[in-house]
């Protein structure tokens, strides 16, 4: 809180994640949506004229995290779905992706510090691989489920033609870095994925505040080729978010995510209704039903 005093860009940004909280809470009064709004257009203003500051990495990181948060909530960018020749879904505009990037690195800038980043230390204290440490000592095979998305990503891969160019045939490179970004997005989901495949015979249970840290970050962790998926709006991609979004949903229950709940069930929904349109099943060999 201190932090928020000294910098402008961090209290309003706090201010519009409280009004977008309210928002939620009391849909029926437009004000606190419009107010959120417009703390975050005033906040994001000032933060874009202090990035260069080597010296306040920390009420940088914050602001960026509460941008993060802002943006898990919004869902302003999907089509209204009454339009008929007017497609309800696309990613290119979905800004949880589109700026994580300055969310992580914020958080390496941040951790670069040491002892004198006030995030730093938090992360220290912190248990981030709470999950992976279940998921391990459980046994739970995440293997299978990786190898299971793999094996549809080759299926939904266009295949050059057997009389394509030169070109074609040798420009593998860009290929094995996109199989490889989308392997390591996978193997990231495969611990929420495992959670829930193997509920009924664990025998440890997962802190929701563990959960809700998992789901948070994870579109973090979408970036470079994969990044690029998403924006084009690649089926294979749509796959990945489809379980991503599906699963928090059910990991994290009936009790509500102010920041989460509704994109999580707009958002399964809406690219299940895609992949049906685009005739492709949601089914990934080793995950149950």
């Amino acid at each position: 809180m201190p932090l928020a005093f000294k910098e402008e860009y961090l209290m309003t940004a706090m201010l519009a994640v409280a009004a977008r909280h309210l928002s939620i809470l009391r849909p029926q009064e437009t004000a606190y949506l419009e107010a959120a709004m417009a703390l975050l257009s005033r906040s994001c203003a000032i933060f874009s004229t202090v990035l260069d500051r080597s010296d306040k990495y920390d009420p940088l990181f914050f602001t960026a995290q509460l941008i993060h948060y802002l943006t898990w909530s919004n869902l302003e960018f999907l089509k209204d779905e009454g339009v008929s020749d007017s497609p309800v879904l696309d990613l290119s505009c979905d800004q949880l992706f589109l700026l994580s990037s300055g969310v992580r690195v914020f958080l390496s800038r941040s951790r670069a510090q040491g002892s004198d980043s006030i995030f730093a230390k938090m992360w220290q204290n912190s248990q981030c691989d709470a999950l992976d440490l279940i998921v391990t000592e459980q046994g739970m095979d995440r293997g299978s489920i990786v190898e299971g998305f793999m094996k549809r990503y080759d299926e939904l891969t266009p295949v050059a033609s057997p009389n394509g160019s030169l070109a074609e045939v040798t420009n593998t490179a860009p290929n094995d870095i996109e199989r490889a970004s989308f392997r390591g997005i996978v193997d990231i989901l495969s611990v929420i994925l495992a959670l829930w495949n193997y509920r009924e015979t664990s025998t440890r249970s997962s802190e929701r505040s563990d959960l809700e840290r998992y789901i948070l970050a994870f579109p973090l962790f979408c970036f470079g080729p994969f990044l690029d998926m998403i924006v084009a709006n690649d089926s294979r991609a749509l796959l990945v978010l489809y379980h991503f979004y599906h699963t928090s949903q059910l990991l994290l229950g009936d009790r509500e995510t102010w920041w989460a709940s509704d994109r999580m069930k707009t958002m399964s929904r809406l690219i299940k209704q895609e992949l049906t349109r685009r005739r492709l099943e949601t089914s990934v060999v080793g995950l149950g039903s």
